[in-house]
């Protein structure tokens, strides 16, 4: 008999690198994700963090100028 050598580990029973701080998601190693502000963002939650954290700075091209 022949021994079997089981290195490759079920991706579904490894365990989770991290979670996304917003939607608690579990990330595995080699998935995408952000270390922001001591959050720890993956990549489907990044683009709406990036929108809530750049809002201050949002214009509208071609709108009437404000003087400050």
């Amino acid at each position: 008999m022949r021994p079997i050598f089981r290195t490759l580990q079920d991706p579904q029973q490894r365990p989770a690198a991290g979670l996304c701080s917003l939607c608690g998601g579990e990330l595995y190693p080699g998935d995408d994700a952000w270390q922001i502000n001591q959050l720890l963002i993956c990549g489907d939650c990044l683009p709406a963090y990036a929108r809530q954290l750049l809002a201050p700075h949002h214009q509208i091209c071609g709108g009437e100028e404000e003087t400050l």
